[in-house]
């Protein structure tokens, strides 16, 4: 079959495009697209154990770049409102991840009422520490 192939290969195509969490991840998301339907439409196709391996690796990918972008919110905005939407989509994304773990954490210290801490506060504790 033809139909298996061609999804596979979509679905590779799309992963060799990502440029990592730092960059657009639309490439990221249809990566996803093609893996997630490939498995629905699939079941037991050869390619399921690497498509499944491959979907975690996309996965993690964007919760990756969600984290990113919540840690921006915390550290450089101090917008933890922003931040936590962000943390939450990390784990939303992929429960089981590393990125979730990290997001989990930081949803913790922002409800401990941890602020984060910049290049600016460590000079200034520094600076006037007598």
């Amino acid at each position: 079959m033809l139909a298996p192939d061609a999804y596979y290969n979509m679905a590779q195509t799309y992963s060799n495009l990502v440029n990592g969490a730092e960059y657009d991840q639309g490439s990221t998301r249809q990566a996803i697209s093609y893996y997630e339907d490939f498995l629905i439409l699939f079941p037991q196709s050869s390619h399921l154990g690497q498509v499944e391996s491959n979907l975690d690796t996309m996965e993690d990918l964007l919760a990756r770049s969600r984290l990113n972008l919540g840690d921006f919110f915390y550290n450089y905005r101090s917008n933890n409102t922003g931040a936590l939407a962000f943390y939450n989509e990390t784990i939303t994304i992929a429960p089981e991840s590393e990125a979730a773990e990290e997001a989990r954490a930081r949803i913790a210290d922002i409800e401990a009422g941890v602020q984060p801490t910049t290049g600016a506060s460590i000079l200034r504790k520094l600076l006037l520490a007598d």
